[in-house]
């Protein structure tokens, strides 16, 4: 076969062995248009003996009517007649449910392309979806600013009299980015390595790894920010630095300064520059991809064409791309490393597909996708570490059943396994209790997954106050119903009209309790800025149409506070107040708003990991009114009282505490005294002139009811 390169030309093939071999031998004589080659290696010998325990799910050979011979020879392969009488007999023919062959490649290629839109927000780990991003730094003597200047005003996100060199720009660039990733995307793996240096590493010549692969953390930040605050003469003594150093070089990127040898010295390295190329085919290969930044000097242009356009660019996939396409701004770049970014990147993805019911019956059933458009993010969960060799601490809660009223019980005798546990609700003075299984096919299962219709009511009813949490939105999908779309417009349609909105039983996966839902229609809005010509097709959809879902609080959600009264400001109080809140709008729609919350968390970390306070932003901004709205409410010279802590006087003090004989003798009748703690059942047993070794709890409660006793 591979001489005649069967497998290419082959539009199926069956191949099986075992079992599966003699599954093959049945699905060849069923499907004989579909393929051209059938192989079967080893197939099943002895059928009579799974009649009772077959593995073959829809029939045997037995069962087929076949039962000339007790067992099968080996190497006798069955005849065409043997062969229809066996797929005669097959309980395949009687499914007429089966999907024909022909079309399981439409519904595979469908479910392929669904595929990648349908990932909810857990169904991949945030670790498995890392990328890696690696600095290489050229260290020659202009680069480290021992020679020549370089072009530092082109970037607006850096402050050119903070730069020293170009060197020290490229060492802030990748600052900057792992200070971005540390907060956005805390898995992605950064690396930092100085090329063309005296100090080598490990196996490469001239290459010095300074921070291998790995995460950002605090570390690495101020060990680039201790590393930028050297002089070009110390790094030059630290590392060393070589101009041309390209003789016995070999490695990817080390022959950037080709562009400054004489034709005669690039016959010599063409080899050298043919086996870079070939290397960095390899890594596109892996999904490696490079880009060169140059940092310029003042009054010299980079050239690409003497070395990086052939690094660059990929003929096999772009052949009539210009070269001039792979040159990237080096302005546009530098910005984008130099600035802050202070936020998540949050990718918006389907939840769920869910059927929409529009009736009891459930005839008319629509499909619905359901995202989340807008959604707080919350202040990261501590993790606790043992402080013994600091590692994560994992919580382990067992229940214990005590009988003892004075709280003594056997660890091994008195715990309860987990399906002895039961839950329950007091009503009318008794307990209704339900047991773990009960709780999870009973009460889970009160609704099948999706959207249960109920009715409609008007808007007015729905109240601001409602929101218990962010609410959900829907949108038709035509791909899982034929015909969502046309239904789904028709309904949304007649309630904007109405001013309705829908009230239903939302069940978003299996397992998950049923919640009361309304569902408020939402019309399309387009930018019509954009339509100055009257061209529709220009126009930018804002706001999608859809229902959004508001989930309903339950009557116990609902309760009275007491607010406290204030004094009420006086106008001047206000003004200034309205002053400094208007000095602090900033001009951007609700769902770009940052949460404060999360800035001050992440900015207070940051500071206590970097050592890097920073109050300037704050004063710039509004130190005036800021400064005025203290001075008018008296805030600077507020006297905050602080408890003092307890001294070792004060605690021992209070562990003397400890009851008189007439309590301690009301406490035994009213068996209380497991209520008081040890250090004052020790001092009560002092006062009483009683004498105990013991530290347990019990023993002492037992000791005192025992003096009672007596007298």
């Amino acid at each position: 076969m591979d001489d005649f390169e069967i497998w290419v030309q082959l539009e199926s093939s069956f191949i099986g062995g075992s079992h599966g071999g003699f599954l093959t031998l049945h699905l060849a004589s069923r499907y004989k248009n579909l393929y051209h080659v059938a192989t079967a290696r080893n197939p099943v010998a002895h059928l009579v003996s799974l009649i009772d325990t077959s593995d073959i799910p829809d029939w045997c050979y037995t069962e087929s009517g076949l039962a000339d011979w007790c067992e099968w020879p080996l190497g006798h392969l069955p005849n065409d007649n043997e062969l229809m009488r066996l797929s005669n007999q097959s309980p395949l023919n009687l499914d007429k449910t089966c999907i024909n062959m022909t079309s399981i490649d439409n519904y595979f290629g469908e479910f392929l392309d669904d595929e990648d839109n349908e990932q909810e927000q857990n169904s991949k780990p945030l670790q498995d979806m890392r990328s890696g991003v690696i600095f290489l730094i050229d260290c020659t003597p202009t680069m480290l600013g021992l020679h020549g200047s370089f072009d530092l005003n082109s970037s607006n996100a850096v402050d050119s009299s903070s730069v020293k060199s170009g060197f020290d720009l490229s060492l802030l660039c990748c600052q900057t980015f792992q200070q971005n990733k540390a907060l956005h995307s805390p898995f992605d793996m950064i690396g930092l390595v100085l090329m063309r240096t005296n100090e080598s590493s490990v196996d490469m010549k001239n290459i010095m790894v300074l921070q291998p692969l790995g995460l950002a953390d605090s570390t690495r930040i101020l060990e680039i920010e201790k590393l930028r605050q050297l002089k070009p003469d110390e790094l030059e003594k630290r590392y060393g630095t070589i101009p041309l150093g390209l003789a016995d070089s070999t490695r990817i990127l080390e022959i950037e300064k080709l562009r400054q040898l004489k034709p005669d010295e690039l016959e010599k390295r063409y080899g050298t520059i043919r086996r870079a190329i070939a290397k960095m085919a390899d890594m596109k290969q892996y999904g490696i991809e490079l880009e060169v930044i140059p940092i310029k000097q003042q009054n010299t242009k980079f050239d690409y064409e003497l070395f990086y356009d052939e690094l660059l660019e990929d003929e096999l996939m772009y052949p009539d791309l210009d070269k001039s396409s792979y040159h990237p701004d080096p302005t546009e770049r530098l910005d984008e490393l130099l600035s802050r970014i202070n936020s998540h990147e949050l990718r918006r993805s389907r939840l769920a597909r869910l059927p929409f019911h529009l009736g009891s019956s459930k005839n008319l059933t629509l499909g619905v996708s359901v995202y989340c458009l807008v959604y707080p993010t919350r202040i990261p969960s501590p993790i606790w570490l043992s402080s013994s060799d600091n590692k994560t601490v994992r919580v382990h809660r067992d229940y214990y059943k005590i009988i003892d009223p004075y709280g003594s019980f056997d660890p091994v005798k008195d715990l309860l396994p987990s399906h002895d546990l039961v839950r329950g609700i007091k009503l009318d003075g008794r307990y209704i209790c339900f047991d773990k299984d009960e709780l999870t096919e009973a009460v889970r299962n009160i609704a099948p997954v999706g959207l249960h219709l109920l009715g409609f009511i008007s808007q007015k009813f729905l109240k601001r106050y409602y929101y218990i949490r962010p609410a959900h939105f829907i949108y038709p999908d035509e791909k899982s119903i034929h015909g969502s779309r046309l239904w789904f417009t028709a309904l949304l349609n007649r309630c904007l009209h109405r001013k309705l909105l829908a009230i239903a039983i939302y069940v978003q996966r299996k397992g998950q309790f049923p919640r009361l839902v309304a569902l408020l229609p939402q019309a399309e809005q387009i930018n019509d800025d954009d339509d100055d010509d009257g061209d529709s097709a220009n126009r930018t959809q804002t706001i999608p149409p859809g229902f959004h879902i508001i989930f309903l609080p339950y009557a116990d959600d609902f309760r009275d506070i007491e607010i406290p009264t204030n004094e009420i400001a006086n106008e001047s109080q206000v003004d200034i107040a309205k002053a400094m809140i208007r000095k602090l709008m900033v001009p951007f729609t609700p769902g770009q708003i940052e949460n404060p919350t999360l800035q001050r968390f992440y900015s207070l970390l940051e500071a206590l990991a970097l050592n890097l306070p920073k109050f300037g932003a704050i004063k710039r901004r509004a130190s005036e009114e800021i400064t005025a709205f203290k001075e008018c409410f008296n805030l600077n010279n507020e006297n905050i009282f602080k408890k003092p802590r307890p001294t070792q006087s004060t605690c021992n003090q209070e562990a003397k505490c400890c009851l008189s004989e007439i309590e301690c003798k009301e406490a035994v009748q009213s068996n209380s005294l497991h209520k008081y703690t040890i250090p004052v059942l020790r001092e009560t047993i002092k006062s009483l002139g009683l004498k105990i070794s013991a530290s347990k709890k019990s023993d002492i409660i037992q000791k005192i009811m025992d003096h009672f006793s007596k007298n």
